[in-house]
């Protein structure tokens, strides 16, 4: 066993001073290979760099178009709880001369209308991105709805309300000063009747005081001519 062991510590002694009395040579194609490995990485590292980029930039332009978004749906939300917070103020001299309710409450309504067309065209340019496995056997597409059809209603709904509220109490208004007018013409109209009762009747003496001064000059008149003739 001491001899085995002596041959292999001389075999690895021989073999290190082989390897060691052998000098290290490289060649060219050594280096091309792990440049061009190199260069594989260098390659893949700058198209995940540019896919980062351009997922990163992605995301910006959805938050930035997001935040847009909710600002102007904020700036509309907050434009149609101004609007049904108002309240609508009417009196009766918005009804004399050329009133119309079409025109009132038409352009009451398209006040809110322009939110809601914006709205509408922003959900139809979502809804265009439907695939053509959304469509059912019938050939009628689902169309998801995340909002009402008419998200401003509730603001109409309250502002018409609002508008009955006021109409009823300007009926009331209207009615009392009609009231207040016959009053008045049934007082004037009596006064004018007994100014008239009142002229009817000093014509009426006048009549006889004329009739009586005529059938007295009648008189005179007679005594006159008999006097003449006698």
């Amino acid at each position: 066993m001491k001899e085995i062991r002596d041959g292999v510590r001389s075999n690895k002694i021989s073999s290190s001073e082989s390897i060691s009395s052998q000098p290290l040579v490289l060649d060219i194609e050594d280096f091309k290979a792990a440049e061009a490995q190199e260069a594989l990485e260098d390659e893949s590292l700058a198209k995940v760099e540019v896919e980062v980029r351009e997922e990163l930039a992605q995301t910006l332009e959805g938050l930035n178009m997001k935040e847009i978004r909710d600002g102007v749906r904020s700036n509309k939300i907050s434009s149609s709880e101004s609007i049904s917070s108002q309240p609508l103020v009417l009196d009766i001299e918005d009804f004399k001369g050329d009133f119309s309710f079409d025109a009132l409450f038409g352009n009451l309504v398209n006040e809110l209308l322009p939110a809601f067309q914006e709205e509408d065209a922003d959900s139809l340019e979502g809804n265009g991105n439907i695939s053509g496995n959304d469509a059912l056997s019938n050939g009628r597409s689902t169309q998801t709805q995340s909002s009402p059809l008419f998200p401003e209603v509730d603001s109409l709904l309250s502002m018409f309300k609002n508008s009955c509220s006021q109409l009823v109490e300007l009926q009331k208004q209207i009615d009392g000063r009609l009231y207040n007018l016959k009053k008045d013409v049934a007082a004037q109209d009596s006064k004018h009747r007994k100014t008239l009762g009142e002229i009817d009747g000093r014509l009426y003496n006048l009549k006889k005081d004329v009739a009586a001064q005529d059938s007295k000059h009648r008189k005179t008149l007679g005594e006159i001519n008999d006097v003449e003739l006698s």
